[in-house]
């Protein structure tokens, strides 16, 4: 059987009283012993060192078998040596915690659920954002348009239109429409040197999404190869931060301009006419570069 691949943030920690708000003490049912926990809501798994078990009062001889794997937020991993059900009490409830055992040296912590469970942390779901509401609304722009180069001596490429089953024809309009709107394309009729295919796959919501098919496109551009940041690098930058947000950059390419001759390039043709991307599409091999530079 294939083992699992969990993520715990924590490997090792010394505890510092400026934090202890994000510590908690449990006590042992067993015998009463005390442990001090790490509220980690990044963490799949309750964990606990096998120095910890024994502290308490158990030995390896107690553990179950896991397949567990367990992984850092850096990408190390953690030699798993079982698991075991222990019975705590918090605040007069008792609660049957399921720990992995960790040979490693590391800091006892309580996983996101187990923290929920016991309604240590809690989620926030919903923030007021009406006095921010301009942030929220549309796609944003990016600074400076972006210009697309070509390499030397590369023939132009027009792709014929492809068929569109009559069953998602209407919503191909609909999202065109859609994308017009919000300023993503815009419909040309002048000649343009490209042009280039779709494919529709479906959303989630039954709609579909129009992405090019740059294959001919991507062969003829000069790429400026960007290096993209590792998990490593970006983990290093976050040594010593105390306060975290997770942002979703939503159609963050579309957020990057594309001046008049780059969008020229990302033309393409629907059974509706010939539309072309005035904001940088996905599918083109140097998205993510151009992005991952405006942004850095």
């Amino acid at each position: 059987m294939d083992s699992d691949l969990f993520h715990v943030s924590t490997l090792k920690e010394h505890y510092n009283l400026k934090d202890s708000k994000w510590y908690e003490i449990l006590t042992l049912c067993k015998n009463g012993m005390s442990e001090q926990f790490k509220l980690d809501s990044g963490s799949d798994l309750n964990v606990i060192s096998l120095y910890t078990l024994k502290k308490l009062g158990y030995s390896i001889n107690d553990l179950t078998p896991s397949n567990v794997r367990a992984q850092s937020f850096c990408g190390n991993y953690l030699t798993i040596l079982g698991s075991i059900e222990m019975l705590w009490s918090y605040k007069g409830c008792n609660y049957l915690i399921k720990f992995v055992i960790s040979k490693n040296d590391c800091q006892s912590v309580l996983s996101k659920d187990t923290c929920e469970s016991l309604k240590l942390i809690k989620r926030v779901y919903c923030l007021n954002i009406d006095n921010y509401s301009d942030l929220f609304h549309g796609v944003g722009k990016l600074p400076r348009k972006y210009k697309i180069i070509l390499k030397d001596n590369v023939c132009p490429s027009v792709c014929p239109v492809r068929k569109i089953p009559l069953g998602i024809r209407d919503k191909l309009k609909s999202e065109l429409e859609k994308m017009e709107n919000m300023e993503i394309i815009r419909k040309v009729s002048h000649p343009t040197p490209w042009v280039n295919a779709i494919v529709l796959p479906a959303k989630k919501d039954g709609s579909v999404r129009v992405c090019l098919d740059p294959r001919p496109l991507n062969l003829a551009i000069r790429r400026a190869h960007y290096p993209l940041p590792t998990l490593t690098e970006i983990a290093t930058k976050l040594h010593g931060a105390k306060y975290f947000s997770k942002l979703d950059a939503r159609s963050g390419f579309w957020m990057v301009q594309l001046d008049d001759e780059s969008a020229d390039l990302c033309t393409f043709g629907t059974p509706f006419g010939r539309y072309q991307f005035l904001r940088l599409p996905y599918g083109i091999s140097c998205a993510s570069e151009v992005f991952h530079a405006k942004i850095r």
